[in-house]
């Protein structure tokens, strides 16, 4: 299988969610109609241990269809013409997208989505309460804070008051010593 056919057909292989084998497969089915696994292998350049899997995969989507009667052998697989994959594809994406939609219905229904609920609903209540103490807890100590400095800076207008004059003194007696380690 050349290289230039593959490359080619990238849209093709992501649209149909196609692995390399895969295209590599449906490739030589569509340049022959129908072949046998060992021509299979031998054209796609898939192994042909690997070519059996492969194959199943490709007929459960409807890519391919078997020819031969059960026990017959050789077995022949056909590809479906590029209408029909079409068809078939997006008949096997709305079922597949109906049954979603089903599941999710479902779980709307089942414990599991309730107590997602709960989870929801409590933490966004939680959230709300801390953040209304936070703003209080803040805003005290800002009140605080400001009362303090206030508190100083009249002190300190006032130099010759008595009060601002003792601070000055503890101050200047609790200063640390430089030279002293305070921590041994």
């Amino acid at each position: 299988m050349s290289n230039d056919k593959i490359d080619g057909m990238s849209n093709f292989k992501s649209l149909f969610n196609l692995n390399e084998y895969e295209l590599k497969i449906l490739l030589a089915l569509m340049e022959n109609k129908e072949l046998e696994v060992g021509k299979i292998g031998n054209l796609s350049g898939v192994p042909r241990s690997r070519c059996y899997d492969v194959l199943e995969s490709l007929e459960r989507e409807k890519f391919i269809s078997v020819s031969s009667p059960l026990l017959a052998r050789p077995i022949i697989y056909k590809i479906n013409s590029p209408d029909e994959l079409i068809k078939y594809k997006i008949e096997y994406l709305k079922k597949d997208l109906t049954e979603n939609i089903e599941k999710i219905k479902t779980f709307k229904q089942s414990n599991e989505y309730q107590r997602l609920k709960e989870i929801y609903n409590n933490k966004k209540e939680k959230k709300e309460e801390i953040n209304e103490e936070e703003i209080v807890l803040f805003l005290r100590r800002v009140k605080r804070q400001s009362k303090v400095i206030e508190r100083w800076m009249r002190l300190k207008n006032m130099k010759n008051n008595p009060l601002y004059k003792k601070v000055v003194e503890i101050k200047e007696i609790y200063k640390p010593n430089p030279n002293q380690n305070i921590y041994k």
